[in-house]
């Protein structure tokens, strides 16, 4: 896996011999919770929360915070739980940065090399900040920077191109842009608690740690539905190639029960575990907490309009991408809107003629698919630190090595 943050440096997929462990803080912004988790990942690649805080919020929609107040209390509520929870003192905080507040781009760059010789980290590198020319930019800042391939000399199409002899190295590279304003406020926030910060975009932790490489490099269509609002994506190798968003999420859904039967948000909530729209006897009735029954065939027609209009934002997003994205591209769906709805995935790939398959954690206890985006940023945070783990050791090594070099040359003098 290749990624260059906002440090520069840049990351390759390995494994170790020594099983190792490392602490990480991650903060996932959802468009109706905030949820922090303090964890660990050992070497063999099993994840353990150490420590988790949740805070609920209003949320936002269309870019914009419904309560920018409430919503700087819930980071600090949901930082603070964790850190209590965990009995760990936290010292860095990634934050996913959600789709509607971002944008995707991608860029062409080659670096030439004088002669044939092995393409090198630092090549890879700078073949990456070629492209990265946003500095003019004061609305956004790079948080991503990623390939979908890169190309050699003879045009040759690779995955890992380190190590390779050839006259230069091409790449096919996807840039993640965030808003400074969405930066700038998590950053104020944070500060004051006196933790350090970093941003990547949600969904692209999401899909690398869902998916293996293999799955990656044959394209992924992918939609996470929230609360409030949803994101789309195409992406191929570790690359995003096209990201949209849209404000509907499952708390529409909610909204659409309660204004249509005139019952409490609340009942209308706890409607949907319930449901199964595959259910077509109108003699059977669900009885919510207020006290009123109501039809399950009535219920799954609202349900199914809503589901309607998310097939439609779905389909607009993939038109939208400058990529092809045929129709046997099957859609991964996770995120919590929609996927706890029985019926719903089979209604959608039925609306918009391809197939669709919820996709969630393989992690006992969080195996749902609202957690999709916290086990990605804790993936990808604690892959960074175990992976930069050899490097510091062989610069350590190589540092005993020249001073014992030097000693021993002073001693033969």
């Amino acid at each position: 896996m290749f990624f260059v943050g906002q440090n520069g440096f840049s990351l390759k997929r390995g494994t170790y011999d020594m099983p190792k462990t490392n602490e990480t803080v991650v903060l996932d912004v959802g468009s109706g919770k905030i949820r922090a988790a303090v964890a660990e990942k050992s070497g063999q690649g099993n994840i353990t929360i150490l420590g988790i805080g949740e805070a609920d919020y209003a949320g936002f929609a269309d870019g914009e915070w419904l309560d920018e107040s409430g919503l700087k209390s819930a980071i600090v509520s949901a930082l603070t739980k964790a850190e209590s929870s965990s009995g760990k003192k936290i010292k860095k905080v990634t934050v996913g940065v959600p789709t509607e507040f971002t944008y995707a781009t991608t860029k062409e760059t080659v670096h030439y090399f004088e002669a044939e010789r092995k393409i090198t980290d630092n090549d890879i590198t700078l073949l990456f900040k070629k492209g990265d020319r946003f500095d003019d930019d004061e609305f956004f800042e790079t948080v991503n920077v990623s390939p979908v391939y890169f190309l050699l000399s003879d045009n040759k199409r690779v995955i890992e191109p380190r190590g390779i002899v050839s006259n230069n190295v091409k790449a096919l590279v996807s840039y993640i842009r965030s808003e400074k304003k969405f930066t700038r406020l998590f950053r104020s926030v944070i500060d004051v608690l006196g933790y350090e910060v970093e941003f990547v975009s949600a969904v692209w932790t999401e899909i690398m740690y869902l998916f293996e490489p293999e799955q990656r490099d044959r394209f992924i269509l992918f939609a996470d539905i929230g609360y409030i609002t949803s994101s789309v994506a195409l992406f191929r190798g570790d690359g995003v190639l096209h990201l949209s968003s849209f404000s509907i999420g499952g708390a529409h859904v909610s909204a659409d029960l309660a204004a249509v039967f005139e019952i409490p948000f609340k009942d209308a909530e706890a409607l949907k575990p319930l449901l199964n729209l595959d259910d077509e006897d109108d003699t059977v009735t669900l009885k919510v907490q207020s006290g009123v029954e109501i039809s399950v065939v009535a219920i799954n027609d609202v349900v199914n309009a809503r589901i309607e209009s998310f097939a439609t934002m779905i389909e607009r997003c993939i038109k939208r991408s400058a990529y092809e994205c045929p129709p046997h591209l099957t859609l991964f769906l996770t995120g919590g809107g929609l996927s706890d709805v029985r019926g719903a995935k089979e209604y959608l790939s039925e609306l918009i003629g391809r197939s669709v398959e919820i996709i969630a954690p393989n992690v006992l206890k969080f195996d749902k698919p609202y957690y999709a985006s916290l086990f990605g940023l804790i993936d990808l945070s604690t892959e960074e630190k175990i992976e930069s783990e050899p490097k510091k050791k062989n610069a350590i090594k190589k540092f005993i090595d020249k001073i014992t070099k030097k000693s021993e040359e002073q001693d033969n003098d």
